[in-house]
């Protein structure tokens, strides 16, 4: 009873000040997926994290003046599934001032690419969901990270609506003490985009040098593509091409397409990523091409939480052998 008192008494002091300024702003998601997933090999059944994470963040502003405003955002991943979770911010950490010339951040948190990119990843929410960044050319990796540390980036107001958006990773790891020399790990996306209606037009590039502290090997990518939406019918499409300067040059060639209709609480929604053969030095990689799908239904039971069931599943070529997952969960949004 007494450690009760004590944290509530303390968890007071700290809301005490947030309340008086009236401008900072606790939100959240908690999203739990059970599914059972065949690889091929191995079927599993496993409650786990959906693939729209759980997440709980901190978010405000300060009114400076004459039109010009403080903000901050940090975020954090969370797993109620095992109680495990990443550091502190995570997923977003920002601070930086925003007017009517658009918006200037420093921190860490998702690319310009990245989010244009979640135009048409936001339909699944499975356990396996379909990740755009997903777009392997060597090993295990994914071409791009999806977000940026070490950023300083601006968002530009919109006119007439037209936008951009730019962003600049400082790497921070060089190191001249080391033989070789390691060089600088640096990052660089961009976004122009357009938005009137029911109309959504972007293109987004980004591009990591010396990726994951790897000297010389250089990972860039470009989309291109829109959404609509014709009253309760919404749909997307993209074309995004992926490339690896290395030893041995590598490209692939993707095209994304989502769609989703909407009645009532009701929410269909399907989705599909085609992934061209992955040519390397020249020469197209046998059996290297693959299709992503997704198929679900969502239901709101009101305006914070819904319900889902999903099925989701990769088709191979070659020796590399199709996995399928079915998802059912709760989304809960605070």
């Amino acid at each position: 009873m007494r450690n009760t008192l004590i944290a509530a008494a303390v968890l007071g002091a700290l809301a005490a000040p947030v309340m008086a300024d009236g401008n900072v702003t606790l939100y959240g998601q908690v999203n739990v997926v059970g599914a059972y997933v065949d690889d091929g090999t191995t079927k599993t059944i496993k409650v786990d994290n959906a693939y729209t994470s759980s997440r709980l963040g901190f978010r405000g502003e300060e009114d400076l003046g004459d039109g010009l405003k403080a903000y901050f955002q940090i975020e954090q991943g969370i797993r109620p599934d095992d109680g495990t979770s990443g550091n502190f911010a995570s997923r977003e950490g920002w601070v930086g001032l925003q007017g009517s010339f658009g918006k200037l951040g420093l921190g860490r948190g998702k690319t310009p690419y990245t989010n244009m990119a979640d135009w048409f990843d936001g339909y699944s929410d499975s356990g396996k969901g379909l990740p755009i960044y997903d777009n392997k050319l060597v090993g295990a990796t994914a071409v791009l990270d999806s977000r940026f540390n070490n950023t300083v980036r601006y968002d530009s107001p919109s006119m007439s609506g037209f936008g951009a958006s730019v962003a600049y990773s400082a790497g921070e790891n060089k190191d001249d003490s080391v033989t070789p020399a390691k060089k600088s790990s640096d990052g660089l996306s961009a976004l122009l985009k357009y938005g009137s209606g029911p109309l959504n037009l972007g293109l987004a590039y980004a591009q990591q040098k010396n990726k994951a502290g790897v000297n010389d090997v250089d990972n860039s990518a470009w989309m291109i593509g829109g959404t609509y939406a014709i009253d309760a019918l919404s749909f997307g499409l993209a074309f995004q091409a992926a490339e690896q300067d290395a030893a041995v040059d590598s490209k692939r060639n993707s095209w994304l397409g989502a769609v989703a209709y909407k009645f009532g609480a009701t929410t269909l929604r399907g989705g599909v990523i085609v992934h061209d053969k992955i040519e390397r030095g020249g020469s197209d990689v046998a059996d290297s091409e693959f299709v992503r799908y997704s198929v679900g239904i969502k239901q709101a039971l009101s305006k914070r939480t819904a319900v889902l069931a999903e099925f989701t599943g990769d088709d191979n070529k070659g020796a590399t052998k199709d996995l399928n997952a079915f998802s059912v969960g709760v989304l809960h949004t605070f």
